[in-house]
């Protein structure tokens, strides 16, 4: 069972899910440092690459850090993604 997903919650987000979006958010400028670990990675990231550039999230959007993923058949929220990533982060620390 997926413990992202309250259908009787605002946006279909649950309370454990809520909380881990808030944490990420709000350590979002420790993350970078493993996410976009070089000065190029932070010239990637920007308004329209499709990124985010700042500390929001936003539902089927894809231009905020954390997105929120919406299943097609029941439009429960699903999972999210982290967008503030770079090929040059080390893969078993981002």
């Amino acid at each position: 069972e997926n413990t992202f997903s309250d259908h009787t919650r605002q946006h279909g987000i649950s309370a454990k899910g809520g909380s881990f979006m808030e944490g990420i958010l709000q350590h979002l400028p420790s993350l970078l440092r493993f996410s976009l670990p070089t000065v190029n990675s932070f010239r990637r990231v920007g308004p329209g690459c499709w990124t985010g550039h700042k500390a929001e999230w936003a539902i089927e959007h894809k231009e905020v850090s954390l997105g929120v993923c919406l299943d097609l058949n029941t439009g429960l929220a699903t999972h999210v993604e982290f967008k503030l990533s770079d090929v040059c982060a080390n893969i078993y620390l981002s």
